[in-house]
């Protein structure tokens, strides 16, 4: 038997540290595309445009305000991580719970908030590369 195994039945505490450690992982990486993205285009914006439109620049300037609204929702929801825990621990599961039914719908949110400034970044790319084409 392997460790935090009881026969066919896996232990809750490495249920739970399995948990944690896709969690981790799942933030770790919604902050490096939204950083990825967000330094990206601050870095090459010269490159990928020569002069912009200021319609491609509402695209760019959406973009950066939703990935900067997911970096800022994931800093908000680790520190939820840990006030939930902190409620689990002194037995108040139904703040507890509350709390994460609350942090299910920021979680939501920062998803998509990653999902549409990525959308408006590459939409912004294309239009100008279009435009340099042309």
């Amino acid at each position: 038997m392997g460790k935090g195994t009881n026969g066919d039945k896996v232990s809750e505490d490495v249920i739970f540290n399995s948990i944690v450690k896709e969690a981790g992982g799942f933030y770790t990486l919604v902050l490096t595309v939204a950083s990825a993205f967000l330094g990206g285009t601050l870095f090459f914006l010269e490159k990928i445009v020569g002069t912009p439109n200021k319609y491609s620049l509402i695209l760019l300037g959406l973009g950066w305000m939703s990935l900067i609204t997911t970096i800022g929702l994931s800093a908000f929801i680790r520190f939820q991580n840990v006030e939930s825990g902190r409620l689990a621990l002194e037995k108040k599961y139904n703040e507890a719970k509350k709390l994460d039914r609350d942090k299910e719908a920021k979680c939501i949110l920062m998803i998509w908030t990653l999902i549409i400034g990525i959308l408006f970044i590459a939409i912004f790319g294309i239009i100008n590369l279009w435009i340099k084409i042309i």
